[in-house]
């Protein structure tokens, strides 16, 4: 394989060899490794090199020494190469190593909310959550997350589990930053999800449910456009956690319009209805941002940097002084 893709007119296609009068010759700054012991030119590329293709993958070169091998050590450059090989091991297993604890941390951060979200009801047994005075047939709808988180600590904890959710949610965000709606729907979701946890149901009756309506609506809009950018092998799971997230929020704001119109038909005869709807969509959004994934193949600049700058450190050969 040619390591110059063209060769200039009257000149040598190798940087380091040159031509001159019918003769060829090494040019003065050509590394020791090139030359042997009659001062002629060994090859334009040392044998058993380990190179990266413009693709990023890692070949080696055709020649009498192949990597690894005993002949490759004693030969011309065989240290180097040994360096490379070493360096090539480390930075694949390092980077092995930071994959897995990604996904591990990405795993604990989305079961935290589901988790809390679906114990709220035994939280509120042991005090931590909010009880209403007829709980659980609560005023109008029954039992709600809403109705739980209304204390401080219960808002807390709610803000606390949500954190990792929406930190992935941005840094799903950064990789299509191309796509500004993408960016201006998070901006929204983010802005009425805090408004929903700084307004508590018992104090701020109104201005809870416009938040709620409004952190629903640009959360199910973020999603559909982060959805034109996933991995095919990724998007059946998250159509699936859309539809679900969708069709819980559609049955929320229906029992609350039935709660508007009898007071007492939620509370009394289904007073978990409301809280179940609310739980089944919030998990679907806890879990929506751990499940997308882009395809970076598709767009190259943006592949994990940590395994591709340990290929090119593994695959640049050090040259060797003349005094070595």
């Amino acid at each position: 394989m040619a390591d110059v893709p063209f060769k200039e007119e009257g000149a040598h296609p190798h940087p380091n060899i040159v031509e001159a009068e019918g003769t060829t010759a090494l040019a003065p700054s050509a590394p020791r490794h090139l030359r042997s012991d009659s001062g002629v030119p060994r090859s334009q590329s040392v044998p058993g090199e380990v190179f990266q293709t413009p693709e990023g993958a890692l070949q080696q070169r055709p020649g009498t020494f192949p990597l690894g091998s005993a002949a490759s050590g004693a030969g011309a450059g065989g240290a180097s190469l040994a360096a490379g090989q070493r360096w090539v091991s480390f930075g694949t297993s390092f980077s092995a190593r930071l994959e897995r604890e990604r996904w591990l941390q990405r795993l604990v951060g989305t079961c935290l909310p589901v988790m809390y979200v679906w114990m709220l009801p035994l939280l509120a047994e042991g005090g931590w959550a909010y009880k209403c005075d007829q709980y659980p047939r609560c005023e109008y709808t029954g039992s709600s997350v809403s109705s739980y988180i209304s204390n401080p600590q219960a808002t807390g904890a709610m803000a606390g589990c949500f954190f990792y959710p929406c930190m992935h949610m941005w840094m799903n965000a950064k990789e299509v930053s191309d796509d500004k709606f993408v960016y201006r729907s998070l901006i929204l979701f983010q802005f009425a999800f805090g408004l929903f946890l700084s307004a508590p149901v018992i104090e701020f009756g109104q201005m809870h449910g416009l938040s709620v309506g409004t952190f629903s609506a640009a959360s199910l809009t973020h999603f559909c456009a982060m959805m034109r950018h996933c991995h095919s092998r990724r998007l059946w799971k998250c159509k699936v956690l859309l539809v679900i997230s969708s069709m819980s929020f559609l049955t929320v704001f229906a029992l609350v319009w039935i709660s508007r119109a009898d007071h007492h038909f939620l509370k009394d005869r289904c007073p978990f209805l409301f809280y179940v709807a609310e739980a089944l969509g919030l998990s679907s959004q806890a879990i929506f941002p751990m499940l997308w994934f882009r395809d970076h193949t598709a767009n190259p600049a943006r592949s994990a940097l940590v395994t591709s700058s340990w290929q090119r450190e593994a695959c640049r050969r050090p040259e060797v002084s003349d005094s070595a």
